[in-house]
């Protein structure tokens, strides 16, 4: 496994809480590339997860969607500004909004992206 900093530790108990069979041992695996990308974001180094739990696990989530369908290398080039120092309801604009007015998805609009699913 690969090895963790306190914060880690914290985000892997409050993920696990929401999530409980996601895993971090493999440092390949979308979810850990999301832990690791979140350790070194600025923004996402400010929440609080005393107050913020849902905010860290919409970041999470949308970070492993991006990792676990090829974002970095297969997202068309227009999905720049995912996966970075903004509030992700600010990512991929105009393709991913927010329809609450507490800036948490209630659906993610993510669209022409070159996502494809079956």
């Amino acid at each position: 496994p690969s090895p963790t900093s306190q914060q880690d530790d914290i985000w892997i108990d409050l993920i696990q809480s929401k999530m409980p069979s996601t895993m971090f041992d493999d440092p390949e695996s979308p979810q850990r590339r999301a832990l690791d990308w979140m350790s070194e974001d600025s923004l996402t180094l400010t929440l609080d997860s005393n107050d913020e739990d849902d905010h860290i696990i919409q970041r999470f989530a949308l970070t492993v969607l991006y990792y676990a369908t090829g974002g970095p290398t297969h997202w068309k080039p227009h999905t720049e500004g995912w996966v970075g120092p903004t509030h992700e309801c600010e990512w991929g604009e105009p393709d991913l909004e927010c329809y609450t007015t507490d800036n948490n998805h209630d659906r993610d609009a993510v669209r022409t992206m070159g996502l494809r699913g079956d």
